[in-house]
């Protein structure tokens, strides 16, 4: 799909109005984890939970160490060429990757209370930096000029549009992208937390809204291979409420949000696919709990929710 700095695309995706929505839930979701956090007694930080094998304290050093990395993948991103492994010396991303799981087993035996001042100092300064860009991209908008291209230099120190590529361990990504991944990063590991003790707990619904029209724009947030041997064909998510339907396909090995002839209908919940959709919940459980209804092909619906489960 092609992206366009600012404008809305034949879709209507504005990156802009996406980010400026991202970087103010961003705020209302922080706030929602540091209280969660704050609030655990000390022995819950050793207790398990619905993220794999890792515990409350885990999740928390994760937290920790991501909010900065985004934001300097992006910063080097702006001034121009996409820096692997943000600038450190690795020979690939497995490699990062496993420097990446050493910092985390370093911070995880951190005091709770040094892992919160942490996650709160560093998403300041993360959500921050993402809000100047948001800022000098609505101002450029505003004033009718073009905003700056990658590499180049203005009075501002070189911010590029929202669309400019910084390195991901999964490929390069857009500016907006990452927003929007940060977003998801702290929703979802907030629920991971809740989840065992309130099975029924939901995304709230900024983050729904936020989320989904992040899927939408990039569909293979949920994939971790992003080319897939199989048959065209492709799904269609009703999510109810306001929310518009959501489409998910395959086209020439590629993931897609666009399915002319959808084979089955899935009907759900916003939360449910985007639990479904993380592997944190299948569809045999979401069904169970009467939050997965699936009209048609039943098969083919397996088939590309299949795709998509995982991050």
């Amino acid at each position: 799909m092609q992206e366009r700095s600012g404008s809305a695309g034949n879709d209507g995706f504005n990156k802009v109005t996406f980010a400026r929505d991202a970087v103010a839930t961003i705020d209302g979701q922080l706030k929602r984890t540091l209280r969660l956090l704050s609030d655990l007694p000390p022995a819950d930080w050793e207790r398990g939970t619905a993220c794999t094998d890792w515990r409350v304290r885990d999740i928390a050093a994760h937290l920790a160490d991501l909010a900065l990395n985004y934001a300097r993948s992006v910063a080097l991103g702006i001034r121009g060429t996409p820096t692997p492994f943000l600038g450190l010396d690795f020979p690939n991303a497995e490699a990062f990757r496993k420097w990446r799981r050493g910092q985390l087993l370093e911070l995880a035996p951190s005091r709770p209370r040094v892992l919160v001042d942490l996650i709160a100092s560093e998403w300041d300064v993360a959500n921050g930096y993402f809000k100047g860009l948001v800022a000098k991209m609505i101002a450029f908008e505003a004033l009718g000029g073009n905003p700056p291209k990658p590499g180049e230099e203005d009075s501002g120190g070189g911010v590029g549009p929202l669309d400019a590529l910084a390195w991901h361990a999964t490929g390069n990504w857009p500016a907006a992208r990452f927003i929007g991944m940060a977003l998801f990063e702290l929703a979802i590991h907030d629920w991971d937390i809740r989840a065992p003790a309130d099975p029924d707990a939901t995304l709230n619904p900024d983050v729904e809204r936020v989320l989904l029209k992040f899927v939408r724009q990039w569909p293979t947030y949920l994939v971790r291979n992003e080319s897939i041997v199989g048959p065209d064909g492709g799904i269609r998510l009703k999510l109810g409420g306001a929310e518009p339907d959501l489409d998910l396909g395959l086209r020439d090995g590629q993931v897609v949000a666009e399915v002319p002839n959808p084979s089955a209908t899935i009907a759900t919940d916003p939360t449910t696919f985007l639990l479904v959709g993380s592997g944190r919940r299948t569809p045999v459980e979401a069904a169970a709990r009467r939050a997965w209804r699936v009209t048609g092909d039943e098969s083919e619906a397996a088939r590309i929710i299949g795709i998509y489960r995982g991050l």
